[in-house]
């Protein structure tokens, strides 16, 4: 009898349900000949590292930079996770988080803390073509051009000889807002948020951001860490 209850919600969910919420709608899939589709990652107007490195180079400064990375692709600055803690060369802390920036098959690290220095962009670009990562490094120094490295021996060290991004796998990300579940795991985590979201006068990266806003008994998570992992 149970059997037969279990394979009518089931049945029940499947029909009721399906349409809506699809999963390949939202990832991978497969064709006829079992190729993986990946237009949802990778669209036909998606943002290189190749473009990049021409946005650097047409920018006068880092916030020239930022403001033409918005206008060609906003997407970028809705998809992003903050890291209030860093092992990598680009310092954090929960008053000058490291900021990461995804979408189109891209990865792009931000950090504003005060002892960062010049300012330096990380990337990683995956290539559908042959499934391997593409690292780069943009720098912005206070005075002077841009420049553009392409895999930098430096991210060997951290991400290895066949480099790969660096990531904890779900549901746990104790560096980063959000840490529990994609919710504040503490009052004081989601206080140091809050207290650089209503920030009046953004600098940086910061004031290219859509915020999310939390709900009063945080029972909502941050979109970015979940669709990241």
């Amino acid at each position: 009898m149970r059997s037969l209850v279990l394979i009518g919600l089931i049945v029940w969910a499947s029909i009721g349900f399906g349409k809506a919420f699809e999963f390949d709608h939202f990832g991978p899939r497969l064709d006829a000949a079992y190729r993986l589709q990946l237009e949802a990652f990778f669209p036909s107007d998606r943002l290189s590292l190749k473009e990049l490195q021409s946005l650097s180079a047409a920018a006068m400064s880092y916030e020239q930079f930022l403001q033409k990375l918005q206008l060609r692709r906003p997407q970028l600055f809705e998809h992003y996770v903050l890291l209030h803690e860093s092992g990598s060369l680009q310092f954090a802390d929960r008053q000058h988080p490291r900021v990461l920036l995804f979408a189109d098959g891209l990865i792009l690290a931000f950090a504003e803390h005060p002892r960062q220095g010049e300012r330096r962009v990380e990337a990683i670009e995956l290539d559908p073509s042959s499934w391997r990562f593409q690292f780069a490094e943009l720098r912005f120094p206070k005075e002077g051009d841009s420049s553009f490295q392409s895999n930098p021996h430096v991210c060997q060290s951290c991400h290895g000889q066949d480099q790969h991004p660096l990531w904890e796998p779900y549901d746990f990300w104790p560096n980063a807002y959000g840490s529990n579940i994609a919710r504040f795991a503490s009052a004081s985590e989601k206080s140091a948020y809050e207290s650089l979201r209503l920030q009046p006068e953004k600098q940086g990266v910061y004031a290219h951001l859509s915020w999310y806003t939390p709900p009063p008994k945080n029972d909502v998570a941050l979109e970015g860490l979940e669709a990241f992992t």
